[in-house]
């Protein structure tokens, strides 16, 4: 197979996702976004209510009881892993890298 055919293949693959995201509901991506508005301040509130090396009620999968900056520092960590996938979609929809 040639590089030409391989790619054609690929922006063919790509033409779906494209026509998917141009029909994205705009009311349905402004209310995931205040819903993690919401869960955010819901998170600020309970983290302020605690010191950052509170304990947890429970362990995590490999028994420990972590501590409240654990927790948070996993939560950053999640975000910008889901973040980067994220930015690998656009990546494909669009064309564009880098910043």
């Amino acid at each position: 197979m040639s590089a030409t055919t391989s790619s054609g293949a690929f922006a063919e693959r790509r033409r779906p996702v494209k026509a998917l995201l141009r029909r994205w509901p705009t009311a349905f991506a402004l209310a995931l976004l205040a819903e993690y508005e919401e869960q955010s301040a819901r998170y600020r509130r309970l983290v302020s209510d605690h010191d950052l090396n509170s304990k947890a009620k429970r362990p995590v999968s490999d028994g420990r009881h972590v501590d409240l900056r654990w927790v948070i520092l996993h939560l950053i960590e999640e975000t910008s892993r889901h973040n980067g996938h994220l930015d690998a979609v656009r990546e494909l929809v669009d064309g564009r890298t880098g910043a």
